[in-house]
Order: C-alpha cells, then structure tokens, then sequence
C-alpha cells in the first residue's frame, strides 16, 4: 500500500473523529445557557420559567441566535408573561444593533399577540418604536420576518 495514502486516510479518520466529538462537547456555550440544551424539554421549559423575565429574554436570544438548530419556541415562554414582558422586551430591543437578535424580539411581541396575552391597543407607543427597529434593519430576511410580526400585532388587535 502506498504510504502517501496510509497517512491521508489515517489524517482523514482523525479529522472525522474529532469532527463527531466536538458535537458532543458544549464546551463553547456558557454554563448558563447550556443547561437549557442538555436538560430534557419539559424540565428546561419549567426552569426557563423560573427565570425573571429579562434573564429569559437573554437565554431566548442566546437559544435562538447561537444554537443549531435554533430554539425558536422559548419566543412563545417569554410571550406567556404578556404584558409583564413588554418593557423587557422593547427595553432590550432599543438597545439592539443586531438585525437577527431584533427580529427574534419582535417576534416575542408577535407572539403575546397571537396568544393574546396582552392588547397593544392599549399602548400607542408600542407599534412606532417596532416600526422604528425595523426601518433600521438592513438584513431583507430579519425584515420581512419583524414585519410579519407587527402585521400579527396589528391584526390580532386591528391596531394601526
């Protein structure tokens, strides 16, 4: 056998196995959202629950912009707190420069809508700060996705 090619495969096979081992590690994501990949989704659910509404709001955009695949539904777990969320949610969102990080907060205010959780006819100035982060967006997708969602909001309450 030709030894060029004992030492490409041998090469290969060790590229390959740290590959599938580094899978396993979560050594590259913090401790305190790591817990909320390994535990089983019941028992995560119930202590992302425990969580004051802004940690959530943290762990949510850490799930659901570093992880793949994405945890999209902790959206609908932050939304369950209605209007209690809302400030967190338009706090944090004032403060982000991230497009996919906006989007996935507007999303949770899509969310409190289609789950009705709270009525954002009621608050005036909810719908022009969204409107505002999305004029701001320059990712087309993170965009049409933010719009979509206030096109949620605006329709669940008919707000304009």
């Amino acid at each position: 056998m030709n030894k060029r090619f004992v030492i490409s495969y041998s090469a290969i096979r060790v590229v390959l196995i740290a590959a599938a081992l580094s899978g396993l590690c979560r050594c590259d994501v913090p401790s305190k959202y790591a817990r909320f990949i390994d535990l089983p989704d019941a028992q995560a659910e119930a202590e992302f629950r425990k969580l004051p509404i802004p940690e959530q709001i943290d762990v949510y955009l850490y799930l659901s912009t570093k992880i793949e695949p994405p945890k999209m539904a902790y959206a609908d777990l932050v939304a369950e707190n209605g209007r209690a969320a809302v400030p967190a949610v338009l706090d944090t969102l004032s403060r982000e420069s991230n497009d996919a990080r906006k989007m996935r907060l507007i999303l949770i205010l899509g969310s409190i809508a289609r789950l009705r959780r709270y009525d954002f006819g009621e608050d005036p100035a909810v719908i022009p700060r969204v409107e505002e982060s999305i004029r701001s967006m320059k990712n087309d997708f993170d965009r049409e996705m933010s719009t979509k969602s206030l096109s949620e909001i605006r329709g669940v309450y008919s707000v304009r």
